[in-house]
């Protein structure tokens, strides 16, 4: 059974919902109750259709931030090297990168245990 596609008036919804402020102001645009607006929020196949929208932006998000990430690192670097940098300048530059490496950390180990867990749980499958 295929599954339906959104009404045109719950695709106005989801994109209101990624573009106002608030859920109210989404129904608003949407032209939609605020009942109606609810029970579109709670069908399948809307809760799936944002959920994609919203992995979309996210991903689009953090392809943006990585591609940043670079410049972003000279500038810390550029603080803490720069003489005429005040002390909480520095400060706040070195706490961004020691923050930042230390969370690295954390998520590189956290990734390993999961890897580890994969690799015995496929074992333990077969």
């Amino acid at each position: 059974m295929k599954e339906k596609k959104l009404t045109p008036k719950q695709l106005k919804l989801l994109n209101a919902l990624f573009t106002e402020r608030t859920i109210q102001d989404a129904y608003k645009t949407a032209g939609v109750s605020v009942a109606t607006g609810q029970r579109y929020r709670q069908l399948p196949r809307f809760i799936a259709a944002y959920d994609k929208r919203q992995r979309a932006l996210i991903n689009a998000t953090n392809n943006r931030l990585r591609a940043l990430s670079g410049q972003a690192v000279e500038t810390l670097a550029d603080v803490l090297n720069d003489p005429e940098a005040t002390n909480t300048d520095k400060v706040r530059a070195a706490k961004v990168v020691l923050d930042t490496t230390y969370k690295n950390i954390e998520l590189e180990e956290l990734r390993r245990q999961v890897d580890k867990l994969e690799r015995e749980q496929g074992k333990n499958e077969y």
